[in-house]
This record gives C-alpha cells, structure tokens and sequence, in this order.
C-alpha cells in the first residue's frame, strides 16, 4: 500500500502514524525490538548482510518492507511485513465494551514475519497523557504482541 499506516472501514479512518513517535524501541527480556509500522526499517541490524534473507520476504517472495525487527545479541529476525496490514476495531468509540474496558481499541496485524510469525498491534484509547508502546508476550500463536495505549492514540 501507499501509507500502510492508513486504516479506512465503514466510514471511518484511522491513521497510526499520528498516534506515536515512530519507530518505538523496547527491551522485553534478552530481546529488542524496534518496530515502524508506517514505513520500513531502515536503520536496523535486520538489513545487514548477516540478517536471515528468509525472514524479509513473503512465501508469495514479496519484499513487504520490515515493520519490526528483533534484536538478540548477534541474531536478527524480521518479524513483520508492511504488505498487506489488517486492521479489526474491536471498539470504534470510547465508552464501548472492549476487553481493556469502555474505551476504543483497534488491533492490526502485519504479517509475514518469517513467512509464519505475525506481529500484533493493539491500539487503545486511555486517560493517560503519554502515549506508550509495550510488548505483551508471544501467545496463543507465537505471534509478536504489542500494544500502544494513550489519551488521543485512536482518535487522533
């Protein structure tokens, strides 16, 4: 797509790339990860020579562009594409039931990480000032999980 960052269903349209800082880095563990949704990587160890090819391009042998990169000591895995990301509103206005309470909430997946590893992007609208930007585990399905909440972050 043009502006992977732009979301636009049923009349509404989100754009994530208003909603923070990007890239955002976080340490989780041993690992870090760096992650663009709006545009691909460009200053990461998942570019160098020493990066697994296989992790950058679709099963179709798409080059999607990387959205995140994981960092683990000498190792670098590519662990998103920017190709074809999927947004879902689980809750469009605040003062809707989600699963993180009466507040709107949108999930995005960017796949084709690893041609099998997807990351995961809820975005959820909270009373807090600062936006932040976390990462949440790997479960059910091995996925990569992050999630950014802040005042604004959805109705930007």
């Amino acid at each position: 797509p043009s502006n992977p960052c732009l979301f636009q269903a049923n009349g509404t349209c989100f754009d994530l790339s208003k909603s923070y800082p990007w890239p955002a880095r976080v340490q989780a563990g041993k690992y870090e990860f760096v992650f663009d949704p709006c545009k691909p990587l460009a200053d990461t160890r998942c570019n160098s020579p020493s990066a697994s090819a296989a992790n950058t391009s679709t099963l179709r042998g798409d080059q999607p562009g990387i959205a995140l990169c994981q960092n683990w000591g000498s190792s670098m895995y590519a662990s998103g594409g920017l190709l074809e990301p999927l947004a879902t509103w689980n809750a469009v206005y605040p003062g809707l039931p989600s699963k993180y309470g009466t507040v709107a909430e949108i999930t995005i997946n960017f796949p084709f990480g690893a041609a099998w590893r997807n990351t995961v992007l809820t975005v959820v609208d909270t009373d807090e000032p600062n936006a932040t930007f976390a990462f949440e585990g790997e479960a059910p399905l091995m996925q990569y999980n992050f999630r950014l909440q802040g005042k604004n972050v959805v109705g930007n």
